[in-house]
């Protein structure tokens, strides 16, 4: 066998396993939460959803979340703390939010949503919003827990949303 065409040949490995690696790590089965307000919520103008998927990179069951809140009212939501679960709880202002990758993840470091806009908000091995998120003792948001429901309290009043599994079609 000729030296080109060990090379080609080694070459030929190496695009395999870099396809098997990519495929592999990009199947992660990701499921969509629909968060449905109570009838009591005040809030309800707000879009509420998340997607879950498996994060067992260092924690086994651990489990990623990417929350989503739309803001779809032309007025601000002022002095706002969020509970998950009936447990856990943070003020806007100290969820880490991901300024991309040069600057990383920060805290929000303001305490209201502005008009029309949208949130996101990543719990994972990169970015941890489960320590962000703590209850009376202390303890921290478990990591392989998921939303079930999430309450936010404002000036403006409070809200309250149910998750429920989106269901394909």
């Amino acid at each position: 066998m000729t030296a080109r065409r060990r090379r080609f040949t080694g070459m030929k490995k190496y695009i395999f396993c870099l396809i098997v690696f990519l495929v592999g790590f990009g199947c992660s089965k990701k499921t969509t939460y629909i968060g449905k307000p109570t009838s009591d919520s005040k809030l309800s103008y707000l879009t509420v959803n998340y997607d879950a998927s498996e994060d067992s990179t260092y924690v086994a069951n651990a489990k990623a979340i990417g929350l989503y809140i739309t803001n779809e009212s032309n007025n601000k939501i002022n002095n706002c703390q969020f509970t998950i679960n009936d447990k856990y709880k943070a003020k806007l202002s100290s969820i880490l939010y991901d300024y991309g990758f040069v600057k990383g993840n920060k805290p929000l470091g303001r305490n209201y949503i502005k008009p029309k806009e949208s949130l996101w908000f990543s719990f994972s091995h990169d970015c941890f919003n489960h320590a962000v998120f703590r209850d009376e003792q202390g303890n921290v948001f478990p990591q392989s827990q998921l939303i079930d429901r999430l309450q936010l309290i404002a000036s403006e009043g409070k809200g309250v949303w149910i998750f429920q599994e989106k269901k394909e079609p």
